[in-house]
């Protein structure tokens, strides 16, 4: 098994700040996350480079472990610890998701959980009491519309399955409706707005709604 603390000055590569990420604590993964978040500008700065090349192979599993970050990180913020840990996790799943190359190589299943978790929390109503815990909503909301603009529609989360809506949670379904009704009132505040926008939320709204919910 891979371990969670590989030095005590942090892990010094990718691949340990990986594992740091995936299976160190909160506290611990913040280390890992400042690695990625170093080798990410310094891919982005050569695109063609080697670097990138290594970071592509690797999009899908550092997502998934920040994904599973997302929750344990929260969770210890809702102790009463500091949002720190929060704020890098949120702060990494962008600078990853402002590189199409990179957004493009993740999984499907994985931007289905990864979108799930976030708004889960962007809707969960203790996190304003959080340790910063305005800013961690605002950086919930970026976080969230940068998963969806770096993609081709045709990999956006397909909608659901009638039998897989049939047993979904009805407070998640809540949530969800919820979000759509806020993310539209704010872009009809926005002027001007840009036609990607609006069709964003559009297809959000057709994508969950229109062909999920029996008439």
């Amino acid at each position: 098994m891979p371990r969670a603390v590989t030095s005590i000055n942090g892990p010094t590569d990718w691949n340990e700040a990986l594992d740091i990420i995936c299976f160190g604590s909160p506290e611990q993964s913040v280390e890992g996350m400042k690695v990625v978040c170093h080798k990410l500008a310094q891919a982005t700065g050569d695109p063609e480079g080697s670097l990138m090349n290594v970071l592509v192979k690797d999009a899908d599993r550092l997502v998934s472990c920040l994904a599973s970050k997302v929750a344990k990180t929260f969770d210890f913020s809702l102790t009463g610890a500091s949002s720190r840990s929060c704020k890098y996790v949120l702060n990494t799943l962008m600078q990853t998701f402002q590189n199409k190359r990179l957004a493009h190589t993740v999984k499907e299943s994985t931007l289905d959980s990864l979108i799930t978790e976030l708004l889960l929390w962007l809707l969960d109503e203790r996190v304003l009491n959080m340790d910063d815990g305005s800013q961690l909503l605002k950086a919930l909301n970026v976080c969230l519309c940068l998963k969806f603009c770096p993609l081709d529609r045709s990999r956006w989360p397909s909608p659901a399955s009638s039998e897989t809506f049939a047993i979904r949670n009805q407070k998640f379904f809540d949530l969800v409706v919820k979000c759509l009704i806020k993310l539209t009132k704010v872009l009809k505040r926005s002027t001007p707005y840009s036609e990607d926008e609006i069709n964003i939320v559009r297809d959000i709204w057709a994508a969950y709604f229109i062909t999920n919910v029996p008439i």
